[in-house]
């Protein structure tokens, strides 16, 4: 008797430890807008980590100045299932206040 009780708690527990680590994942896969520096053009643009991410909501915010910089070497890497493109493009992080280089995909 104590073997099945033992047996469900294990089932259960498991079931919350998969139910946390699904959430959390789909908390963090929701698309941001973010600031890039587009051939010179500082525009707000939505990042996703691929096409099943939440479409994430633009609040209003103001163009950081885009300090002169070199253009980011583009890798050669395979892009996300269903994007058209991929960059290296100069993304502004809100929190550090500077530009850094991200890879950008649409």
């Amino acid at each position: 008797m104590k073997d099945k009780a033992g047996v469900s708690n294990i089932l259960a527990l498991l079931m919350l430890l998969f139910s946390v680590f699904f959430f959390v994942q789909m908390v963090k896969a929701d698309c941001k807008y973010v600031w890039v520096d587009d051939d010179g053009e500082v525009v707000r643009t939505e990042v996703c980590d691929n096409v099943t991410d939440t479409p994430a909501l633009d609040k209003p915010s103001v163009a950081p100045i885009r300090q002169p910089n070199v253009t980011p070497i583009q890798p050669i890497q395979p892009r996300p299932l269903g994007m058209r493109e991929c960059k290296n493009a100069y993304v502004y992080n809100e929190d550090s206040d500077s530009w850094v280089t991200e890879r950008v995909c649409v």
